[in-house]
C-alpha cells in the first residue's frame, strides 16, 4: 500500500512539465541558484519517469498499482526508475559531499534540496547531463 502523498498519472504528467519549464527558462532573468534549478530537473524527471510507468502499468491511479509498483512510485530514485523502462544506459555513480556523505540517485535530490556542497563538480555536472537527456527523451513520450 502507497504511503504517502496520492499523485495521479494526470499529476505526475503536469509536473513533469511545469517542472521542465521552469528549468529551461528558469535562468533567463538569474533570478533562480544553479543548485535550485537542478533540483526543479531531479523532481521533473522523477515525476516523468513515473508517469510513464503508470502508464506503461496501465493504471491511472496510486489505488490499482501493485505493491512493487506503489513502493516504486515512493522512491527518489531515478535510477530504479529507469530500470523499468526500455531506457537504460544512464549512469549515477556515487560521490560525496563535503561532510563525507555518499551521494547517488537516491540522495542526489537531497544534494541538491539542501544545497549540500561537494568537491566533485565534475560529477554534479554528469548527473546534470544525464538527466538533461532523459528529460528531453521524456518530453518526447510525456
Amino acid at each position: 500500500m502507497f504511503r504517502g502523498i496520492r499523485a495521479d498519472q494526470r499529476d505526475y504528467q503536469s509536473s513533469f512539465h511545469k517542472h521542465y519549464h521552469s528549468y529551461l527558462n528558469g535562468n533567463d532573468d538569474h533570478k533562480i541558484s544553479e543548485i535550485s534549478r537542478l533540483l526543479l530537473l531531479v523532481y521533473c524527471v522523477e515525476s516523468g519517469l513515473k508517469c510513464i510507468l503508470m502508464r506503461n502499468a496501465r493504471i491511472f491511479s496510486l489505488e490499482k498499482a501493485s505493491d512493487e509498483l506503489s513502493s516504486l512510485l515512493a522512491s527518489h530514485n531515478f535510477e530504479l526508475l529507469l530500470i523499468r523502462l526500455p531506457k537504460s544506459g544512464y549512469r549515477f555513480p556515487p560521490f560525496k559531499t563535503k561532510h563525507g556523505d555518499q551521494i547517488n540517485a537516491n540522495t542526489f535530490h537531497q544534494l541538491c534540496r539542501y544545497s549540500i556542497p561537494s568537491d566533485d563538480k565534475d560529477m554534479i555536472q554528469q548527473y546534470q547531463r544525464q538527466l538533461e537527456k532523459i528529460a528531453e527523451w521524456l518530453n518526447e513520450k510525456v
